[in-house]
């Protein structure tokens, strides 16, 4: 295929990319009008986002099997018209359970959007060529969640909540034709017949279904001190184990969990979970840290971390002209660094600090944050045949996806356990200060002083908002220490990545074995 006709592959495969991956946060700034129009409590809407990302999570590692089974390019063409149908059936809800379901259509016609584009970019692009298709790839998939909540504030402040998914309509649309016009299947792809593992597919869908549930509602249920929780839990337990079990014995199984055996795709996998946390943990952490503990109004938050954004757009094709010349361990290497010191920036922050003390730090985590993704998106399948890649998509975005839940879940209870610790120890320590106030306002009391009592009483809530802030604040800081060590601790994974050398290298002795 000429370079002409590759890049035009990209441009087909962006807008699907950016549709799913926006769609994961734009709803989010919507979901008080929605609970409004539906009369729904928090937790029941809170579905809305949690059906999306369910369905999607366990559609990812099942798009090799019905790509062999229908033929990848219908399949994709079908999952794109999905997506878009569903879309326009959520903003026509006319109650939460219409919503959730057409959420839950939406979500199974997204999560084969990624993996899908990116097998059609490794096939199309040769080695030398892949990092700069997978910087424009990756860029869609990172920004698409940043700017959601934005577009999202824009579209439900100037129309109503509806829009937010209507305005996938005319995109979808777009992505359907340059899908049929550009995209062709591998010549050598072979449609898969015979019986289905159905059996497999069970215990994926109630492994990976109970465990989006229990991260999504374990922190509202109060964890494993809920019967429902402990319940869930066990269940996926049971369920994903039984799954890797018959994946391994059947014949033809519905996931090929096998390609996990190929190092580089289980290190690059490893690493991509650390991202995730990385980078879902500071786009959850830090909008609600600079409102609830800093006073910023939401415009101004967005424009402070909006600094981490510009950042990846500058280090993100930097890393696609690099990938060929020095190989995804510098790279990466260099974007832990970096992500390792923003952390450590961010997690000594104090109540003082000034505009331009939050704006650095985003900036220097958004240059590591650019360098990782695209080294580790064009590295992951490099090494696998051709056959291999689409099970090696599906797996590496599925435990990316996972990992950004299981990060957010960890975070948010951190967050709350922390922040009852600090406040516990910081009652201790102004224990005097605090009993002198206590004796004053029992004298208050004994007096029935209406001139003494009131003020008193606001100078103990006053403390104890002081209190119960930097308890916060030490929360916060907490969790993204937590995340540099994350960083840290991760480092040594980075040297078992290849790069294109050494897959063409591997190519060239396969080669020779056979000749």
């Amino acid at each position: 295929m000429d370079l002409k006709n590759k890049w035009l592959i990209v441009l087909a495969v962006i807008p699907s990319t950016t549709l799913y991956s926006m769609d994961m946060s734009v709803v989010n700034v919507a979901l008080p009008y929605i609970q409004g129009a539906m009369d729904a409590s928090i937790e029941q809407v809170t579905w809305v986002v949690t059906g999306y990302m369910l369905s999607g999570v366990i559609l990812m590692p099942l798009v090799s099997f019905f790509s062999s089974r229908f033929g990848r390019k219908n399949y994709y063409i079908s999952s794109v018209f999905l997506f878009t149908v569903s879309s326009v059936l959520c903003g026509l809800s006319w109650n939460l359970d219409s919503i959730v379901l057409f959420r839950l259509l939406q979500g199974v016609g997204g999560g084969a959007l990624i993996p899908l584009s990116q097998t059609y970019l490794a096939e199309n692009f040769e080695k030398k060529e892949q990092g700069k298709a997978m910087a424009i790839f990756s860029l869609a998939i990172v920004l698409g969640p940043a700017v959601g909540p934005y577009i999202g504030g824009w579209i439900v402040t100037n129309y109503s909540w509806p829009w937010v998914f209507y305005v996938n309509l005319p995109i979808g649309l777009l992505n359907l034709v340059l899908i049929y016009l550009i995209i062709e299947d591998h010549p050598l792809m072979q449609r898969l017949k015979g019986k289905v593992d159905w059996l497999g597919i069970i215990f994926l869908t109630v492994g990976l279904g109970a465990m989006q549930i229990v991260l999504t509602d374990g922190q509202y249920k109060n964890w494993f001190s809920s019967s429902y929780i402990v319940n869930l839990t066990i269940i996926s337990v049971i369920a994903s184990i039984l799954f890797i079990a018959t994946e391994l014995i059947i014949e033809k199984p519905a996931v090929n969990i096998k390609v996990l055996k190929d190092i580089n795709l289980s290190a690059n996998s490893f690493l991509s979970m650390v991202f995730s946390l990385g980078i879902f943990g500071s786009l959850f952490l830090l909008p609600m840290f600079l409102q609830k503990i800093m006073g910023y109004s939401a415009y101004d938050a967005g424009i402070a971390i909006m600094s981490r954004g510009l950042a990846m757009v500058i280090s993100m094709p930097l890393a696609g002209r690099l990938f060929n010349k020095v190989g995804p361990k510098i790279l990466v290497f260099i974007g832990f660094i970096l992500s390792v010191i923003s952390s450590i920036q961010i997690g000594s922050m104090s109540l003082n600090m000034g505009f331009w003390e939050v704006f650095w730090p985003q900036f220097t985590q958004g240059l590591g944050f650019g360098l990782i993704i695209v080294s580790l998106m064009t590295s992951s399948l490099i090494t696998l045949e051709n056959k291999n890649k689409i099970d090696g998509a599906g797996l590496f975005n599925l435990i990316r996806q996972v990992a950004g839940s299981i990060g957010i879940a960890v975070l948010a209870t951190m967050i709350d356990n922390n922040t009852q610790m600090a406040h516990s120890v910081l009652v201790q320590n102004i224990s005097g200060n605090t009993q002198t106030m206590l004796s004053l306002r029992r004298a208050a009391e004994i007096a029935h002083s209406s001139l003494f009592y009131p003020p008193v009483k606001k100078v103990l809530a006053l403390i104890n908002g002081m209190v119960t802030q930097q308890s916060t604040m030490i929360a916060f800081n907490l969790a993204f220490i937590f995340m540099a060590v994350c960083f840290v601790v991760s480092i040594p994974v980075i040297f078992l990545l290849k790069g294109s050398k050494s897959a063409k290298n591997k190519e060239e002795s396969a080669r020779i074995t056979l000749e």
